[in-house]
């Protein structure tokens, strides 16, 4: 089981800790030299062990056991020979320290210097509480706006970690209970102290990956140097089974390979013949999102092995690598291939959608989104026209609706095609250039709850499409079963035999049969972006929840997600036949 939270005894002779050796987080103690560990406490609820009572018979900790408000905890003193428990006259505390006397506690209600999110300002910051055990009365001696937690007592003074500096920088401070004078004893202003605890004599710190002593005598605090010394066992070469660690993947454009990232580096797996191929065989790198060019000339991805995040590119014949930017910070995601192969378009860390030009490595921004999580950076989808002269994706709005948007290579000019009042999202070009399909939020029937009187639009999300030229067909126009009428045909009997092709008439025909066909060039769309949703038709399929959208010749293929509110729907791979005009399931269980 896992060991955490250790804390030694005033004597110095033993060790009080965490442990889950019986799949519960219990609290244990053993001998500084070792031994069996005794365990102390034996409720169902998770035990947190804070630290050790002055009197040395007595452990401080925390737990959820008598807790009737959320997900807040108590503190508790227990025997270190075991017994009931003991809780302490403190509404509620998950970190706290005792006076030298036994007498007082200075405790934390909450942990949320430790949150994810740094500079808290809101009404969850913490700050640390005097509380007299025996005349049971309490004084906040932070009551500032910051947050201040990790408090620890040493005589007359006490020590915590606050971030109401300037700067908001995580440091030391300390409070003095005979002036109540608060001061600042360490000034980090690049990096915040995380963790601290006490001895006798001296505060152990950390601080931007370094430990730091200081002596609680002057206050000075000075780096402590540690030298691990080890055989580097895990560094050898070793075998590594990666099957069960696929990051990502990409099909080839011809469907006959897909390459997936796994544990770092990128492989290339045949759909039916051939070996699985280690593309970049990189195990001090992090090769991830490998994207497969149109022409199946090459593979992008990104990767650290230059130091810090770059484009890469490795040709697929020759295994040859290059290094397309020089960002030199940061890192981006998916990555979008125009069909020609010439340009690719990504989202990075910094939330800039760029383009890239391939043949110069030179990228531009063209818009910035500002509320992207990372999950959905990660996950965010960008779609090239067929002629390579559009792109289109969804961006959130100050209204948490997603609108869509349009921008033009050519004109370098953004439109927002959808007014972002009803959430749009997932656009993708159809590969006629005649057509944008994309998710909407627009069926709203609402359900009635029977306990708190409110109403959910649950099941809301259409799939639609927009005509991208005014003059484009609507799929969905009504048709109609005309009587086709014959015409005479001429009598073939009185028609003339065509004559016989000369010899240099069939050998040209015959070389001009021998070519291989040239793949056309990409005809130039017509987009009117200006009243694009004017346009915009809902496709005749039920609503509900779905995922990934893709557009094919004449087929719309979708991931159709349970319906809120339904029992035992799996989530299913639809395609929706345009010719049809009828949605059809193509793989149930697609996850």
């Amino acid at each position: 089981g896992e060991e955490s939270f250790p804390r030694f005894s005033p004597d110095g002779k033993t060790i009080a800790f965490t442990a889950t050796y019986r799949g519960n987080a219990d609290i244990y103690t053993m001998p500084v030299n070792g031994g069996v560990p005794v365990r102390l406490t034996w409720h169902a609820m998770n035990d947190r062990v804070i630290d050790w009572h002055p009197n040395g018979n007595q452990i401080l900790f925390a737990s959820l056991r008598e807790n009737q408000v959320g997900n807040v905890s108590n503190l508790f003193l227990i025997s270190k020979n075991g017994g009931l428990p003991e809780k302490l006259p403190v509404p509620y505390g998950e970190l706290g320290s005792f006076s030298p006397d036994g007498e007082s506690i200075a405790y934390v209600s909450r942990i949320t210097e430790n949150y994810p999110f740094k500079r808290y300002r809101g009404g969850l910051a913490s700050d640390v509480v005097l509380f007299n055990l025996k005349k049971l009365t309490a004084e906040n001696i932070t009551a500032n706006t910051g947050t201040d937690g990790k408090p620890v007592w040493y005589k007359n003074s006490i020590y915590y970690i606050s971030d109401v500096d300037d700067n908001k920088r995580r440091n030391i401070w300390v409070y003095d209970i005979s002036s109540k004078k608060r001061t600042q004893v360490t000034k980090f202003d690049d990096v915040d102290i995380n963790h601290m605890s006490a001895g006798p004599d001296d505060l152990i710190f950390e601080a931007g990956g370094k430990l730091y002593l200081l002596n609680l005598s002057n206050n000075k605090y000075d780096e402590v140097k540690i030298n691990v010394v080890t055989d580097y066992a895990t560094l050898m070469p070793r075998p590594e089974n990666v099957a069960n660690r696929i990051g990502w993947a990409d099909i080839s454009p011809d469907a006959k390979r897909v390459v997936v990232e796994a544990r770092g580096d990128l492989f290339s797996i045949p759909a039916e013949n051939g070996p699985v191929l280690n593309l970049t065989n990189s195990s001090g790198a992090y090769d991830q999102f490998p994207a497969w060019s149109p022409n199946g000339k090459w593979i992008s991805y990104w990767s650290d092995k230059s130091g810090e995040y770059e484009l890469w590119l490795t040709e697929t014949q020759s295994g040859t690598e290059k290094k397309l930017t020089d960002f030199g910070k940061g890192m981006g995601f998916q990555q979008f291939w125009s069909p020609d192969s010439k340009k690719i378009a990504f989202i990075n860390d910094l939330q800039e959608i760029k383009i890239l030009t391939v043949a110069t490595g030179e990228s531009v921004t063209v818009d910035k989104t500002t509320l992207q999580p990372y999950s959905s950076l990660r996950g965010f989808r960008l779609s090239w026209s067929s002629d390579n002269n559009w792109l289109t994706y969804s961006k959130t709005g100050d209204n948490l609706n997603s609108a869509i948007y349009l921008y033009s290579i050519a004109d370098k000019k953004l439109h927002k095609v959808t007014a972002g009042f009803y959430n749009d999202s997932y656009p993708v070009f159809d590969p006629t250039g005649k057509y944008l399909f994309f998710k909407t939020d627009r069926r709203l029937q609402p359900l009635y709850s029977n306990l708190d009187a409110t109403w959910i639009y649950p099941n809301s999300t259409q799939i639609a499409y927009a005509s991208l030229d005014p003059s484009a067909k609507s799929l969905l126009a009504p048709r109609n079963d005309d009587v086709k009428v014959s015409e005479e045909k001429p009598d073939t009997a009185t028609a003339k035999t065509a004559a016989p092709s000369t010899d240099k008439a069939a050998t040209d025909k015959t070389a001009s049969a021998a070519k291989p066909p040239e793949k056309p060039a990409a005809k130039s769309i017509t987009v009117k972006p200006e009243t694009l949703e004017a346009r915009l038709e809902i496709l005749p399929i039920p609503a509900g929840n779905f995922d990934e959208i893709e557009v094919v010749d004449g087929k719309v293929l979708y991931r159709r997600l349970p319906n809120t509110g339904s029992s035992g729907e799996q989530p299913t791979l639809c395609m929706y036949d345009i010719e049809k005009r009828e949605e059809k399931k193509v793989l149930v269980g697609a996850n």
